[in-house]
This record gives structure tokens, C-alpha cells and sequence, in this order.
């Protein structure tokens, strides 16, 4: 999968899909789906230390935002 967020770079990851879910709004079909990547590593056969790197930067930039509003909310 490609994970493209706009402004940054694209991430290339591999993994499993162990939960999906489809749901109608309005007009609209709407799909969910938990992906399990796999493990990171150097060997071909994991995904790469890079994109790992990249993922845990979009952790520790998002993260924060998410905190700051389960703080509000708990209030």
C-alpha cells in the first residue's frame, strides 16, 4: 500500500488487511479497513527501515493533535 498524505512524502508499505467494514452515508459507500503491516527490518522481505522512520514521524506530528483533544474532551 502507499500511504500519500498531502505535503509528505509517499510511504510504500506491505502488509495484511485483518478487519474491514462497509457502510452507506447518504449517497455515498464508505469503507474501513485495519491493516496489520509487516514487520520492518533490512531483509527484502520486511518493509524498509525508511519507511518505518517515516511512519513514526507522522506518529509524533499527528499524535500530539490527537492528545490535545482527548485532553479537552476528558475535561
Amino acid at each position: 500500500m502507499s500511504i500519500k498524505i498531502k505535503d509528505k512524502e509517499i510511504i510504500n508499505v506491505r502488509g495484511n488487511v485483518v478487519w474491514t467494514q462497509t457502510s452507506r452515508e447518504n449517497e455515498f459507500k464508505k469503507a474501513n479497513a485495519v491493516v496489520q503491516f509487516l514487520p520492518f527490518g533490512t531483509d527484502e522481505r520486511y518493509n524498509s527501515l525508511q519507511s518505518y522512520d517515516l511512519l513514526a514521524q507522522l506518529e509524533e506530528e499527528y499524535s500530539h493533535d490527537f492528545k490535545i483533544l482527548n485532553n479537552i474532551y476528558a475535561s
